[in-house]
């Protein structure tokens, strides 16, 4: 990928249509990239769930903190 930078600002351009010309480009069949999107989407729903899960957990850990810490809840083993 360097090979096909440019520049001499000190800020780099990519050579676009050098780098399609020069290198083979590879488009996969409708229902392939349907099925890498039904996997990614499923990955997703995933993630943003568990970021729910986490955000929730985080809130009540600094609700319940202070309070243990206080003495004003006790956990009995």
């Amino acid at each position: 990928m360097f090979g096909y930078e440019n520049g001499t600002s000190g800020i780099k351009n990519f050579r676009l249509n050098d780098f399609l010309s020069m290198e083979p480009l590879i488009i996969p069949p409708k229902d392939k990239v349907a099925e890498f999107q039904k996997i990614i989407d499923t990955i997703n729903a995933q993630m943003q769930t568990t970021g729910l899960e986490s955000s929730k957990l985080v809130e009540t850990r600094d609700s319940l903190l202070p309070r243990l810490m206080s003495g004003e809840i006790e956990v009995r083993l």
